[in-house]
């Protein structure tokens, strides 16, 4: 019998938007192949809590003549990427009315979830979040998934039910052993 329900935020519990590589790229005139090394490298860091973004950014912008400042460059990425899927938001309400818990598991960093749960409100509609700049460890790492049954205290995966968009993400969670939703 499930008794949670883990669900991620980009793709589920957020709207699929043109991420913030290509709007940057498309808006200051920055060559995507140099945004992509930022992702592709330090940002990595920054997504399991080793690197702080809001230190390891400015260089980037620096590097890429991107004068705005840090907090406008954030918002312009938050905001940008921060429309909600309605639809699974009921579900989640229904689900939560019913007696499961509800949580986000996502691949994210500090800012940007601290930005979806205060600024959307996410915080008042799930039971938590465990983000892999927390848990120091990403999808589809089976490290991910153990964190997270350690800190819910749940011992059995097959109560855990898990809805992702990334296949890898849930063909991760399906070997660990819980119920999985391919979301698309």
């Amino acid at each position: 019998m499930t008794k949670v329900v883990l669900f991620d935020i980009d793709g589920v519990v957020i709207k699929k938007a043109k991420v913030f590589s290509i709007r940057l790229s498309e808006s200051r005139g920055v060559g995507i192949g140099e945004v992509l090394k930022f992702f592709k490298g330090e940002f990595q860091e920054c997504l399991v809590g080793k690197k702080d973004l809001k230190l390891v950014l400015p260089k980037y912008l620096k590097l890429w003549g991107i004068k705005d400042n840090l907090e406008s460059i954030l918002d312009f990425w938050f905001s940008g990427e921060a429309e909600i899927n309605y639809e699974v938001l009921e579900k989640v309400r229904e689900l939560r009315l019913g007696g499961i818990k509800c949580y986000l598991a996502t691949n994210n960093e500090q800012y940007r979830v601290e930005y979806l749960m205060n600024n959307l409100n996410l915080s008042t509609e799930f039971d938590g979040v465990f983000a892999s700049f927390k848990l120091g460890c990403k999808k589809p790492d089976p490290e991910f998934y153990r964190e997270i049954m350690k800190k819910i205290g749940i011992e059995n995966p097959r109560e855990i039910e898990f809805w992702d968009d990334d296949e890898e993400n849930v063909e991760g969670a399906k070997r660990f052993g819980f119920v999985v939703k391919l979301v698309h």
